[in-house]
């Protein structure tokens, strides 16, 4: 048998998912997945955006700060990926290439041509961004059926961020399904700066997903997470849901409805509280209520709340089912900003 990558071999005894699949053939589809999706996966290069004067720490007290979080001085910041949407331009990207607010974006195709992108519009929830270029007939990809996207299916997460003629590829499993407040897949395949943005793909060359620098707590991901086992994807059919908004130029934020489930209730999400002035208020919702339903979708645990809510965002309205007492009701909120946002 030939030799494989060390990243494959120690991969190779929890990912098997066919007993007919052996080391070789793997190795062979990661690489004709590899090849075959190239032309999809761009170099998203932000330029710009820093200040014209960078200063050294100057005191031990600084410098115990870390160079890189001393306000003013240059930090390091190479190109990230994207993955091409449509064939007339659009491309999806994360809010990673946003971080030191560039006054350029430059994505630059597997072919090697170069365009100036416009930034449209973001999902701030879901680090999702969309760009265009002034392109055309350019491959698209195809999406994973989500019922297909599954806990041990093949992953292979792909990026140019390392630089190079093809894309850097790495080998893991969709480890779960339904993560970060439901808004993504969990995946064992490195991901860090140097993929975000990319796609994760199954053996098949269909696309999971988009990976993206989001944390546990649905935050931004730091370096503690960077190729750590434990990343995430936008299911890509979520993101071609949303690109339309973002396309048009919205700028998404999550929602929230302002209350807070009785964790210790054993009968369903009953409301501990609800804040004056927040949508649920203004629904008329009361501490005491039991939410039954979002939008028609059971919520029997506060857990199940959270994700609900995770997936829309603010401006949406939800139409809202409780039962207060022995009468049970149907009202209407629109979710709010979270402050400060």
């Amino acid at each position: 048998m030939r030799a494989l990558p060390l990243l494959l071999l120690l991969a190779l005894p929890t990912l098997a998912r066919a007993d007919d699949l052996d080391a070789a053939a793997v190795e062979a589809r990661v690489r004709q997945v590899a090849r075959d999706l190239a032309p999809l996966v761009v170099e998203v290069e932000a330029l710009g955006g820093l200040d014209e004067r960078f200063d050294a720490p100057e005191t031990e007290e600084e410098a115990r700060e870390g160079i890189l979080t001393k306000a003013g001085f240059k930090q390091a910041h190479g190109p990230t990926t994207g993955v091409i949407l449509s064939s007339d331009g659009l491309i999806a990207t994360t809010t990673f290439a946003l971080h030191r607010e560039p006054r350029h974006l430059i994505v630059t195709l597997h072919d090697g041509r170069s365009f100036v992108a416009r930034l449209l519009g973001r999902d701030e929830a879901r680090a999702l961004v969309i760009l265009k270029i002034d392109a055309k007939d350019l491959p698209v990809p195809r999406a994973a059926p989500p019922a297909e996207v599954v806990p041990g299916r093949f992953a292979v997460a792909l990026g140019r961020g390392l630089g190079g003629r093809s894309p850097g590829v790495s080998l893991g499993i969709v480890s779960a399904v339904g993560r970060v407040g439901g808004r993504a897949l969990q995946s064992s395949a490195a991901i860090s700066p140097a993929n975000y943005g990319g796609p994760l793909a199954g053996l098949d060359g269909s696309v999971l997903g988009l990976l993206v620098p989001l944390a546990l707590d649905g935050g931004m991901a730091s370096v503690d997470l960077y190729d750590s086992g434990i990343g995430f994807a936008l299911p890509l059919a979520d993101v071609l849901a949303i690109a339309p908004r973002l396309a048009r130029g919205e700028v998404l934020r999550p929602g929230v409805l302002g209350v807070s489930p009785d964790l210790t209730a054993k009968d369903g999400v009953r409301l501990a509280s609800v804040a004056a002035g927040s949508p649920a208020a203004a629904a008329g919702l009361r501490e005491g209520d039991l939410l039954l339903t979002i939008d028609g979708e059971p919520v029997t645990t506060p857990w199940e709340l959270r994700r609900a809510l995770a997936r829309r965002h603010a401006g949406d309205e939800v139409t809202l089912e409780v039962r207060r007492g022995a009468e049970a009701r149907t009202v209407k909120a629109r979710l709010a900003a979270k402050e400060g946002e």
